[in-house]
């Protein structure tokens, strides 16, 4: 008798645990999401200014997707990083990227909220202005970067 009320404490104590870590587990979900979509509707709505970011170095991690860690500067030297797809997960590939520079689109009022552009590579010749470009100069721009359209 004792041993049967032990165990139906012993599992209305595991239900509750489970629930808990369902809501837990639903909180942070919801969590991650919403800072996902406000980082990018703060960078949509914003005032955006651009620069250029130099890679430094990569990590790969066994079970995760390769990071990019890269500089870039307005006003002072900022550091940031990016995380690559798997299909650049590959040594080579990734060593390619030391020393290229790119650009970074970030807020002028948060410049923790950014992004690097990698399919908008620039050459090492171009230096950006201090306080970074409100919009990009066409001259810059590789005709790949599809996000603008320079006017000529």
């Amino acid at each position: 008798m004792k041993i049967k009320r032990v165990m139906d404490k012993t599992d209305k104590y595991l239900k509750i645990a489970q629930r808990a870590g369902g809501i837990l587990l639903i909180g942070f979900f919801v969590y991650a999401i919403s800072s996902g979509l406000y980082g990018n509707y703060k960078i949509e709505n914003s005032k955006l200014k651009y620069t250029i970011g130099e890679i430094n170095r990569f990590h790969r991690g066994a079970r995760i997707s390769p990071t990019l860690y890269f500089s870039f500067f307005y006003k002072k030297m900022y550091e940031g990083l990016h995380h690559a797809s798997y299909e650049l997960d590959d040594k080579h590939v990734l060593e390619s990227f030391i020393g290229k520079k790119y650009i970074v689109k970030f807020t002028e009022d948060n410049t923790s909220i950014y992004e690097l552009l990698l399919d908008c590579p620039i050459h090492d010749s171009i230096v950006p202005p201090e306080d970074g470009w409100e919009e990009l100069p066409c001259e810059i721009t590789n005709r790949s970067c599809a996000d603008w359209s320079c006017q000529e």
